[in-house]
């Protein structure tokens, strides 16, 4: 009986103090309460412990010439299920159309910038995977569908983790939210 008791009180103790570390404290007070787009066009977060975060104005992966680099617009914010994490797009001016297009997903979490994806072209959609672990996107040419292709991303390493192209089979699972944009799953027959 003794050992039953003993074990029962050391259950007790440890309870609460395992508890505690799984959610650290300062995580729980940080999470996003709200994030909208400024009247200054920039990304403005708010946090559970009252602080605000202002994302800067982003750079555009393309080289262009002076200030012509920086952001446009920002576009397509999202909060991702962790309630840490925060996605938007960046709309940057481009050479070949009048209007400016979304080339890098920033992303946000516990206040810093973490990561900054991008891949060369335009990124249209993206979606949080597994409560902000990942992030999966479609990018495809400006005009007329000729390269399609949704990536899954690693939030935490940026690693790709897959990649879809079209020709690529069947879109895995993280995909099938773009499968509208994606149009005909195989290469159509050259006329």
């Amino acid at each position: 009986m003794r050992r039953s008791a003993l074990f029962t009180t050391l259950l007790l103790v440890m309870i609460p103090l395992c508890g505690n570390a799984t959610v650290p404290a300062r995580v729980q007070a940080r999470n996003v309460t709200s994030a909208a787009i400024g009247k200054d066009g920039l990304v403005h977060i708010r946090r559970s412990d009252g602080t605000e975060f202002v994302a800067p104005r982003e750079t555009s992966p393309v080289s262009l010439a002076g200030a012509h680099d920086l952001q446009v617009s920002v576009d397509a914010l999202v909060i991702a299920n962790d309630g840490r994490t925060v996605g938007w797009l960046v709309n940057v001016p481009n050479c070949c159309t009048s209007y400016p297009i979304p080339m890098t997903i920033v992303l946000y979490r516990d206040g810093h910038i973490i990561r900054h994806i991008s891949n060369g072209r335009a990124i249209f959609k993206f979606q949080f995977v597994k409560g902000g672990e990942q992030i999966a996107y479609f990018s495809d040419t400006m005009h007329g569908n000729l390269g399609p292709e949704c990536v899954l991303v690693s939030v935490s390493s940026g690693k790709t983790l897959g990649d879809w192209t079209r020709g690529g089979g069947p879109l895995p699972f993280w995909a099938e939210v773009f499968a509208v944009d994606v149009g005909p799953l195989e290469d159509l027959p050259q006329q």
